[in-house]
């Protein structure tokens, strides 16, 4: 995938997601890509299914730091 076909998906995101599911999928997209290369480099596996709690849990400390500064 180019720069381009990123800069088109996000696009599409938003023109089809509320502002808090674009920010969530890229937050799992993150977590995704971090966990892939923690398993490459010799970290253990993970299970998959709590990226989606993770990605809530993300979003929400994010949003409670933002309130605080």
């Amino acid at each position: 995938m180019g720069q381009n076909d990123l800069l088109h998906l996000l696009e599409y995101l938003l023109d089809r997601l509320s502002l808090e599911e674009v920010e969530v999928f890229l937050i799992q997209a993150w977590l995704i890509w971090n966990r892939r290369n923690s398993v490459i480099h010799g970290g253990r596996f993970i299970d998959p299914g709590t990226i989606n709690q993770r990605a809530a849990e993300y979003l929400e400390e994010y949003k409670h730091a933002q309130q605080q500064l």
